[in-house]
């Protein structure tokens, strides 16, 4: 995700509709998993920056990756029932 690099929210709007990404994927049989390393370095190298096309006037913000998961959960894995008190 990217934007203009003078718009002061950008990291922060990314943030939240990237989490709204990572949250439907699931719904839809999709893999995610934050790219936090890799908008980092679009950022920091103008070369990787170049290469994928964007403006001049704008910076990365966020990054998310998806896909389909290779493997795939049958049922959640058994848990000892919570000891909780209510004061």
């Amino acid at each position: 995700m990217h934007g203009d690099k003078d718009y002061g929210f950008g990291a922060e709007d990314s943030a939240l509709a990237l989490s709204y990404l990572e949250l439907y994927a699931p719904s839809i049989g999709l893999g995610s998993c934050w790219g936090g390393y890799f908008y980092s370095a679009v950022n920091a190298y103008p070369k990787l920056f170049n290469a994928l096309g964007l403006p001049a006037n704008h910076r990365v913000c966020g990054a998310v990756i998806v896909g389909y998961p290779r493997l795939r959960y049958q049922r959640l894995p058994l848990r000892n029932k919570p000891r909780v008190s209510y004061l």
